[in-house]
């Protein structure tokens, strides 16, 4: 049975990653998250026996599933982050977007020019722009990279750029109110605009 103090590495190696991407910013987060106490989280991050377990691996890694892989923390195969940032789908038509949040199919090559990607912001999959966007910002040709939504939208998020979807397929538009009826089909937040450009001072530029 493979030593307890190298899974322990793999859950502090989690954590740290967590941090990074702005998922979690101290114990008292992943206490909430689990709904344990900030105490347990504590003795299981030291490795105390009856403390640190599998069930506590699974619980955590189940509460981080978008991001953390459940079978990396319990046994180290395959890759931490999920999905892997160069295993991201690319979505070639933004009327495809809200049928692939649902089915996920597997994932497809972005363009030659999305290649910086790791240098990017967290993001869930890559979307290209078709058609005229609501916004000044993007224009057609662009990549976008999206984040699903794991959190309540806030005021903070009004003039931020969201996908939208309904019956007829997807737009890219800016927040403009948090109602039901203003947020209503939002799928995913756009945390880059990436344009199809040679200079490379304007590749890209963040969201929010």
């Amino acid at each position: 049975m493979e030593d307890s103090t190298i899974r322990l590495e793999r859950l502090r190696s989690a954590i740290d990653y967590l941090k990074r991407v702005g998922m979690v910013h101290k114990q008292q987060d992943i206490a909430d998250t689990l709904g344990m106490t900030k105490g347990r989280i504590s003795d299981a991050l030291k490795g105390m026996t009856g403390k640190f377990t599998d069930g506590f691996l699974r619980r955590f890694a189940r509460a981080y599933k978008d991001h953390i892989s459940e079978t990396w923390l319990l046994t180290g195969q395959g890759r931490m982050d999920v999905p892997g940032r160069d295993e991201r789908p690319h979505v070639d038509s933004e009327k495809d977007v809200a049928g692939f949040l649902g089915r996920n199919p597997g994932p497809v090559p972005p363009p030659p020019f999305c290649k910086p990607f790791d240098l990017m912001p967290a993001y869930d999959f890559s979307l290209r722009v078709r058609s005229d966007s609501t916004s000044h910002e993007v224009r057609p040709g662009d990549v976008l990279l999206c984040r699903r939504l794991d959190r309540e939208i806030e005021k903070a998020d009004i003039g931020q750029i969201f996908v939208f979807g309904d019956a007829d397929g997807v737009t890219v538009r800016h927040l403009a109110d948090i109602s039901p009826a203003g947020s209503a089909g939002l799928l995913a937040r756009v945390v880059a605009v990436i344009h199809p450009v040679s200079r490379p001072d304007d590749t890209h530029q963040r969201c929010g």
